[in-house]
């Protein structure tokens, strides 16, 4: 018969930072019970993003998994809200190797046309030091 993979067995492993607003991706290996590399595909394997914050726990998250049909399965995940996430790998519905993984997903890059200049030195020109900008 045909050998499925085991959630004992499977495993996957991310670099643990990803950038907001731009596509992650792992590698998923689905392996048996004693540890062997399945080389068919066609188990269930799904991918779950939790954030850790009030911000990142109502933050949007799209992910994929996808079957490359030879053991191995190319999974991605892309969230707009920077934060700290927990990711988990599922086979059936059960935690593979290594389980809960942190993931710090960080800002990205500055956008001129969406920054705010706000502050008193704004308002008309103060000698050095009596007025603030900030900028966000």
């Amino acid at each position: 018969g045909t050998a499925s993979a085991s959630p004992d067995g499977s495993r996957f492993s991310l670099t643990p930072v990803a950038t907001a607003g731009v596509e992650k991706s792992l590698t998923i290996f689905a392996r048996d019970s004693f540890g062997n590399q399945l080389t068919a595909g066609g188990d269930q394997f799904s991918l779950n993003l939790a954030g850790l914050s009030e911000d990142t726990a109502a933050a949007t998250v799209s992910t994929l998994v996808q079957d490359d049909s030879d053991g191995t399965y190319f999974a991605t995940f892309r969230t707009e809200t920077a934060g700290l996430y927990e990711i988990s790998v599922l086979l059936d519905g059960v935690e593979i190797y290594p389980g809960l993984v942190e993931v710090a997903v960080l800002p990205a890059a500055v956008v001129p046309s969406r920054c705010l200049v706000d502050g008193t030195g704004l308002e008309s020109p103060q000698p050095a030091g009596d007025g603030s900008v900030d900028v966000r």
